[in-house]
């Protein structure tokens, strides 16, 4: 009998929090033959390989390690390597709750052409994320996002999947949505599907890994926009002429950038708002200067053909 849903979790050195997913997902109160979960390990080396093993889960876990090669790529293995119809995308640092599994199911029998949401709450609560409250912070607004998302299987494939040639951090679920909207289907509530998402503290003594991250998503926010050139991608991603002149404007002397402020970050993020209001500015221009990277390398391509 194969199961109804599965659920996709690709995963990359996120060893104690996937362990609390796993074991959340061992305790849904949806029959074990109706759904299977598909961990597709992209390249970890923090043992992760070994925690599985400990864990000794059920038959319906299946444990897929590959290479490392992306979010993309390992969220489409997992695809095609699931049996159930229905999908289930799950971050691998998020914690559900028992009827997480059965309220997908069941939100996608009134309509095959959905988009299904399941809440997402964010917390920094590492020893209990399920203790944590719904934030206005946690609303979104997105059509397509990985987190806590399912959608039937035939849609997908239809839609020709993730995109590959999204290597770095960034926008290749959104990308996809823009695919499954573009097909016809309607986003959906699952109210009793919910995830704690756990977020780790910002480690503001080092901010080198936090800017790559936000470059690297820079240049995705261009990708994005020349897969689908539309109004609302410009918009979510704020790549128009008119952000990147108020992005410079408030940057101007890249003041950002100065050893003084990156101390000042660092010394008082944690207890300034001041300092947390320099901290978003850094991000930013991290994100632009990315934008403005890919939008260069872009120009130079075509110049040269």
């Amino acid at each position: 009998m194969l199961p109804i849903a599965s659920i996709v979790i690709p995963t990359f050195n996120r060893r104690p929090i996937l362990e609390k997913c796993l074991r959340s997902l061992l305790v849904q109160d949806c029959p074990a033959n109706h759904f299977e979960v598909v961990i597709i390990d992209d390249g970890s080396t923090d043992g992760t390989d070994r925690m599985v093993a400990e864990l000794a889960l059920p038959e319906h876990f299946r444990y897929l390690p590959q290479p490392n090669q992306g979010r993309s790529r390992a969220r489409n293995n997992g695809i095609k390597a699931a049996r159930g119809e229905i999908i289930i995308f799950l971050d691998s640092d998020m914690v559900v709750t028992p009827s997480f599994v059965s309220a997908h199911i069941a939100a996608h029998q009134a309509d095959p052409k959905l988009v299904v949401h399941g809440p997402v709450i964010h917390t920094t609560n590492f020893a209990d994320p399920t203790s944590a409250k719904k934030k206005l912070s946690d609303l979104s607004n997105a059509f397509f996002a990985t987190a806590n998302t399912s959608v039937r299987k035939e849609h997908l494939v239809a839609v020709g999947m993730f995109d590959e040639s999204f290597t770095k951090y960034g926008w290749e679920d959104l990308e996809l949505g823009m695919r499954l909207r573009q097909r016809g289907l309607k986003v959906a509530k699952a109210p009793q599907a919910v995830g704690y998402h756990y977020d780790e503290m910002i480690d503001y003594s080092d901010l080198t890994p936090i800017i790559r991250k936000e470059r690297e998503r820079g240049e995705m926010a261009v990708l994005y926009y020349q897969k689908q050139p539309h109004w609302r991608v410009r918009l979510s991603t704020m790549l128009h002429p008119a952000f990147f002149f108020l992005e410079r404007l408030l940057t101007i002397g890249n003041w950002q950038d100065h050893p003084r402020v990156r101390s000042f970050i660092s010394a008082k993020a944690d207890r300034s708002r001041l300092a947390r209001l320099a901290f978003f500015f850094v991000k930013n221009h991290a994100y632009f200067e990315g934008m403005r990277a890919a939008l260069a390398a872009l120009s130079e391509r075509d110049n040269s053909r």
